[in-house]
């Protein structure tokens, strides 16, 4: 066998045997596609043929719905950074149960967290809370046209922020994807990541347009690649 047919028949035996040890995933998967699409809540944690669909955390480590073990490197993409199931924060979401879980009104305890992360961090001057990345960065670009009276954005191909419209442009698709609007097109400028001459082009070329430019702290999706 060539190397390519050597790495596929590996690639096959690896994939047969998560088959084998995930059935339970597999079935309520199946099942779950049902009433979701593709029973795929988040496209960052499917991965094919199917995700592992876990059932608990504890610690540093995952367990799934077949009882197998895993160390959790991701802790859910670094939201978890005290790890699964910590005993304080178990602790705390016991106290607060009792008294609501969420109420359209400001809770006192919003308004101290804000404080703690201005008085952490000598960049922050203030704080707004949102329910997502997608939504953070959705306000983060209105704040800059405001601010600016420009309209464009620049980005860096393959870097994520989130699924608002004029986020999910990139050089790579040549085309829009399906659902975005032609506007996107003259709203984004799309630069290879760390290329800084093709950056600065860009910049100089749009500068009397360009409201902002935005960076993907380390580019996920292609590597844990730094900027």
């Amino acid at each position: 066998m060539n190397r390519k047919e050597i790495v596929a028949d590996y690639s096959n035996k690896i994939e047969e045997d998560y088959k084998q040890r995930t059935k339970k995933s597999a079935q309520i998967i199946s099942d779950a596609a049902k009433y979701v699409p593709d029973g795929d809540f988040r496209i960052s944690i499917w991965f094919e043929p199917y995700p592992t669909v876990m059932a608990r955390g504890d610690g540093c480590r995952l367990y799934d719905e077949d009882d197998n073990e895993y160390l959790d490197f991701s802790n859910n993409w670094t939201s978890m950074v005290l790890g699964n199931n910590h005993p304080k924060v178990v602790e705390a979401i016991c106290k607060q149960a009792p008294l609501g879980s969420a109420m359209a009104a400001p809770p006192a305890r919003a308004y101290e967290w804000a404080q703690i992360l201005c008085d952490r961090i000598p960049s922050v001057d203030k704080v707004r809370f949102c329910t997502s990345g997608t939504e953070a960065v959705m306000f983060a670009i209105r704040a800059a046209r405001a601010f600016t009276g420009k309209d464009k954005i620049l980005k860096m191909e393959g870097n994520y922020h989130g699924s608002y419209d004029i986020m999910e442009m990139t050089v790579g698709w040549r085309k829009l994807p399906p659902g975005l609007p032609k506007s996107v097109e003259q709203d984004v400028l799309v630069t290879p990541f760390n290329d800084k001459e093709a950056a600065e082009k860009l910049i100089k070329e749009n500068k009397e347009e360009l409201a902002a430019v935005i960076v993907e702290g380390i580019m996920g999706a292609g590597g844990m690649i730094p900027p």
